[in-house]
């Protein structure tokens, strides 16, 4: 609950500070606030269905700087979404806290730039699988944090596109819960134990950090598509040299914002993910169980309010 206090925090600060922000300097500097809600209720309702109210809220901001060549771009994006069914515990529906920084200088082609970027991105909150249990969690802050860095070249075309190549990029995976370190997931070193009769004693404890490198991938796009509608994307390729280089991890994220009006808007957002290194839960059809690594996707539809600034 800390958690949620702090980004409200955050969201204030930054709508008090985007209302004196000069905008005829150097830095190009903005982004957009928003909160999602939706709340259904049933009293004696013949056709059955459960109380409901769900909350979603988001700031995106970004600040960038062009000078005799150079260009430094920086974003943040924070989400945190929950919901309630009934007089259940509150359970997490979004969670995400990702931080961008690119650092280029013009090359003599055309369109083409010397960069040294870095990529950060974790969760604020506790996460769990609530249909095996409401008190044990998967997942918390920095486990799993993902950090990527490296120089690349990044060609830029024009203000809404970019393809940033890196050949050799590092990739560090924290997983700094040591339960789940000692369970090895994320794809970090699990612990090892000595079995003694029916004694079972941990001699050495999981790894909470993971190094790979590797060649990564980044294409973006964000652009006004039709009126009142922007379509925001992002593709992240990664290839770890060390250990499997043909199984390349995908992070493909996607928002489209439909404006209503000045305040009001529509968001559709799609997630999807392949880690070779995270191993999910899995049954097929025939009732077989996997533990194994499988695309994940996400998607969510909702209407609600949007600050721009």
């Amino acid at each position: 609950m800390k958690k949620i206090f702090f980004l409200m925090a955050v969201i204030y600060s930054i709508a008090s500070y985007s209302q004196n922000a000069d905008t005829t300097k150097v830095w190009t500097k903005g982004g957009k606030v928003g909160i999602n809600a939706s709340e259904v209720g049933f009293y004696n309702w013949a056709k059955g269905g459960d109380n409901n109210v769900a909350g979603t809220s988001y700031i995106n901001l970004f600040a960038n700087r062009n000078l005799n060549g150079w260009s430094w771009e920086n974003k943040l994006d924070l989400e945190y979404g929950l919901k309630r069914e009934n007089k259940e515990i509150w359970k997490k529906t979004d969670d995400r806290l990702e931080f961008n920084t690119k650092l280029g200088k013009q090359s003599s082609i055309e369109n083409w730039f010397y960069t040294a970027y870095l990529n950060f991105k974790t969760q604020f909150d506790k996460g769990f699988d609530y249909d095996a249990s409401e008190t044990i969690s998967i997942s918390d802050f920095m486990a799993p944090g993902y950090l990527t860095l490296g120089p690349a070249a990044d060609y830029k075309p024009n203000e809404y596109f970019s393809a940033m190549i890196s050949p050799a990029a590092y990739k560090a995976t924290f997983v700094l819960d040591q339960r789940l370190a000692d369970q090895g997931e994320f794809g970090v070193k699990k612990a090892e134990y000595q079995i003694v009769g029916t004694d079972t004693t941990k001699i050495k404890n999981g790894q909470t950090l993971r190094h790979e490198v590797g060649a990564n991938l980044v294409l973006s796009f964000k652009k006004d598509i039709f009126k009142n509608v922007n379509l925001d994307t992002k593709l992240d390729l990664f290839s770890n040299y060390l250990e499997n280089p043909q199984n390349i991890d995908v992070d493909w994220q996607m928002a489209i914002t439909m404006k209503v009006n000045s305040f009001l808007n529509v968001l559709f957002k799609t997630h999807l993910i392949y880690d070779d290194d995270t191993k999910v839960e899995w049954t097929e059809s025939n009732g077989t169980i996997h533990n194994s690594a499988i695309t994940q996707f996400k998607q969510s539809l909702s209407v609600g309010l949007m600050y721009n600034f």
